[in-house]
């Protein structure tokens, strides 16, 4: 008798204490069902009952302090530990491993040779950003730290709030509040002035008045009082950084069926139909409403999007069953829209959906463009080296669906608990710089918590649906797809590897294949408003890739 190995039992309850261990144990647990013949191996039940067991107790550990956790999840700063080496050693906020810049390794040793702490603000694009950095001498003084580690703190601000709140206060005039915005920003009164386009005489007329309004006498203390006035220990209002959250429409069709989806950008722009892979993940990591609708305005582009993926399960808003049905519903809901002969845009675990729809219904659309695809038919001959996604759809789901129902509660509670650690864990296995620079971008951490903060028990029943749908075979004929396809790939794509996608242009008759040097699987958060206008007007095989360097839009808003 065949029990669950000692490693993944013990893998399964560490999980409850660190997300960070997820792809081991999904690892583990793939290399442990590979080789089963059945389901009902007596491993694989006591595997079953220890997940189960595992999420109970994760829902007891958490259930009185998460609302705390929370808290200070949305209103904590960052944490960054750093060695002797100028090595980050641990960051509740981004990748670890890396070292420090030479402009920060300065001023930590400027810190440890005074003994005293350093603080700073930095800004680009009206996004601030407080820093406060303790020597390791002065954090063990302090009780902040028993490990052998300098700290730094970070945080994002409002600074443009603390000025108004303080400016209204002291009822300083609209010139004197300019200045004083310039001047927290640089603490330089001479620079303040220029970037107000006034003489440094008139700015220390300025400051003057703004001393006798306030009743801070000089520049030190008047800096302090904004430091720590009280909107400093608040997080800075998020309304450009969360998800899209677009509003979503429900139409009753003609055929009865409702049907949820939402449109970005200008009802008369040339419409795409947009279809993204595991509920939605990417299209609210792009960006903010005002964001994507300014930039599909300047390109003429309506993006139309269904809320609910393809379900094996009849329920609202998803009553299809098979592709058929969901392209009659979809014929239906073009109509009511005034749109046809549309392409479909797919991003990642979507292009089988994509596939589907252009088997069942090619005549409701004119071509499709399919980016980092997934193949559900590929297995990875190196499957080992691929990321955790990877192991759980095409491996563990794959051989053992009924896993899922027990897996994915706990993956989705330490997901929602600890994002940062799994988009950390990200960053240090990606093969790419492109890659990497995502998931240690501020602006995609704070969207992918925020995603998170929506991934409620029903999520995760559609979660866990919508896996076990790629992860099934392939029930239509890749041959009979006659439509134009346009496959992008990354070449360091190790969710959707790209051995799969030249599988998928070898079997499509009328596909092409562009490979993306130096991306890898979540390119289109980053450079989705150069992958757009693509779907509408195809590239020719001279096409040139983007740069990897470009980073595209998610970093111009960082």
């Amino acid at each position: 008798m065949r029990q669950a190995p000692s490693d993944l039992v013990h893998g399964i309850y560490q999980s409850l204490v660190d997300g960070g261990t997820w792809p081991e144990l999904l690892l583990g647990l793939a290399d442990h069902v590979t080789p089963l013949e059945t389901v009902h191996d007596v491993s694989a039940a006591e595997l079953m009952d220890h997940f189960d067991r595992a999420d109970a107790l994760h829902v007891q550990m958490n259930s009185s302090t998460e609302p705390v956790q929370d808290t200070l999840r949305h209103t904590g700063p960052e944490i960054c530990l750093i060695d002797h080496a100028g090595v980050v050693t641990h960051n509740t906020a981004g990748a670890v491993g890396a070292k420090i810049d030479r402009a920060l390794r300065t001023r930590l040793a400027q810190c440890e040779a005074k003994g005293t702490v350093d603080s700073w603000v930095e800004s680009h694009n009206d996004h601030s950003r407080v820093y406060v950095l303790v020597p390791k001498a002065l954090a063990t003084q302090m009780g902040m730290s028993h490990a052998d580690a300098q700290i730094l703190l970070t945080r994002d601000v409002d600074l443009g709030l603390v000025v108004d709140q303080f400016s209204t206060q002291h009822e300083l005039t609209r010139a004197e509040r300019q200045l004083l915005g310039r001047f927290l920003h640089s603490t330089d009164l001479r620079q303040a002035a220029k970037e107000c386009d006034i003489t440094y005489e008139t700015s220390r007329k300025y400051l003057k008045s703004i001393y006798s309004k306030s009743g801070y006498g000089t520049q030190a203390k008047l800096i302090r009082a904004l430091l720590l006035h009280p909107l400093m220990m608040l997080p800075t209002a998020k309304s450009n950084t969360g998800p899209i959250s677009a509003p979503r429409r429900l139409n009753i069709l003609s055929n009865g069926h409702p049907f949820r989806y939402f449109t970005l950008g200008p009802e008369t722009g040339r419409p795409i139909f947009y279809i993204d892979g595991i509920r939605g993940g990417t299209l609210d990591c792009i960006g903010g409403v005002d964001e994507v609708n300014a930039v599909l305005k300047a390109k003429n582009i309506r993006l139309i999007a269904n809320c609910q993926a393809y379900s094996s399960k009849p329920k609202q808003g998803a009553v299809w069953q098979t592709f058929a049905q969901f392209g009659d519903d979809l014929a239906l809901l073009f109509e009511e829209l005034g749109v046809s002969d549309l392409p479909i845009l797919s991003h990642g675990y979507g292009a089988s959906t994509a596939l589907g729809l252009a088997h069942a219904r090619p005549d409701l659309f004119s071509r499709l463009m399919l980016v980092s695809a997934s193949c559900p038919e590929y297995k990875h001959p190196n499957w080992r080296e691929m990321d955790f996604s990877y192991h759980l759809i095409h491996v563990v789901a794959r051989k053992w669906p009924q896993m899922l129902d027990r897996i994915m509660p706990l993956l989705a509670r330490s997901m929602r608990n600890d994002i940062d650690r799994f988009n950390a864990k990200s960053a240090q296995v990606a093969k790419c710089a492109h890659e990497r620079a995502i998931f240690t971008c501020p602006l995609f951490l704070e969207r992918s918590r925020r995603l998170m903060d929506n991934f409620d028990k029903e999520e995760v029943g559609n979660f866990i649906e919508e896996i076990k749908l790629h992860a099934a075979p392939v029930t239509y004929d890749l041959a009979a797809i006659n439509v134009p396809i346009k496959l992008f790939h990354g070449d360091a794509d190790i969710n959707a590897p790209l051995e799969g996608a030249q599988f998928l242009a070898a079997q499509l008759p009328n596909a092409t294949l562009h490979i993306l040097p130096d991306m890898g699987h979540h390119m289109m958060v980053a450079e989705w408003d150069r992958m757009f206008p693509l779907a509408l007007d195809p590239p020719t095989q001279s096409f040139a890739p983007p740069k990897a360097d470009r980073r595209g839009c998610l970093f111009a808003n960082s």
